[in-house]
């Protein structure tokens, strides 16, 4: 069963009246019921086949497999997965088909490495954009693939005292990397003639496919990818401001507003 006929049978309720209950302990779909915000998180192996258990979630995050470190088995890495833009864009297009996707935030990762990504991924309807193993890079990683071992040679991924000694690793580096991504991305948005993100979220008529003629390649058709159903109608921002799963300041909130 793939996502899209699993997400049209009953799912405006089910999202309504799911997770809600189980978290809370309450009535589900009662105004004053208090649930966690939850997302779930697809790691795409074939995006037409992913089922997904649709209820009170507050988004969605789209794993691709360009991403993590690599310490993983050798036939994970090069045999499991599939890239984000399958999965993306199928989540997208059926939340919109169901007049869902004005209620979550769709996050995505996986490989990303430039503002590009951002841009693309945005493009595609995401909403948020994550960086991991390049944010580590940054940082000091030398992508030795042991993280699971405690002996990351650069103290990156290890709590012996001996090994984290070496992390060469310092904040600056970190803020730098994020605000040339930043930079990078309102360059780009300046040239397309946009002035924030939210403005390109859903307009596929953005993209365009190179044409390169390549064996592996020659028969791949991405008007499914680049397909235009609609766009959401409210911004992110605005979905990032409902309260419809609030449950008080996370802890993340209180320790930041603490100025000691």
């Amino acid at each position: 069963m793939n996502l899209k006929s699993f997400f049209t049978a009953n799912l405006k309720n089910s999202c309504t009246n799911g997770l809600s209950a189980f978290v809370s302990g309450g009535t589900s779909g009662a105004s004053n019921s208090s649930c966690l915000p939850c997302k779930a998180d697809i790691c795409l192996g074939y995006s037409r086949d992913t089922m997904l258990y649709p209820c009170s979630l507050s988004g969605f995050i789209i794993s691709g497999h360009d991403g993590g470190t690599g310490a993983s088995p050798i036939s994970s890495i090069k045999h499991a997965g599939g890239p984000w833009e399958l999965g993306l864009t199928e989540t997208h297009q059926t939340l919109i088909e169901n007049g869902l996707r004005e209620r979550v935030i769709l996050r995505v990762d996986g490989g990303f490495r430039s503002g590009v990504d951002v841009l693309m991924a945005a493009a595609m309807g995401a909403d948020e954009y994550g960086f991991g193993s390049l944010a580590m890079i940054a940082t000091g990683c030398v992508m030795a693939r042991i993280c699971h071992t405690n002996n990351c040679p650069v103290g990156v991924a290890s709590q012996r005292e001996e090994l984290r000694a070496r992390f060469p690793g310092v904040p600056g580096d970190l803020v730098n990397f994020f605000l040339y991504v930043a930079e990078e991305v309102r360059g780009m948005l300046a040239q397309l003639g946009y002035e924030k993100l939210d403005d390109i979220i859903g307009r596929t008529d953005l993209l365009k496919p190179r044409d390169i003629s390549l064996v592996k390649t020659q028969h791949l058709d991405l008007n499914y990818i680049l397909s235009n159903v609609g766009l959401p109608k409210w911004s992110s921002t605005a979905i990032r401001t409902q309260e419809v799963h609030s449950n008080g300041p996370v802890l993340d909130e209180i320790l930041l507003s603490d100025p000691e």
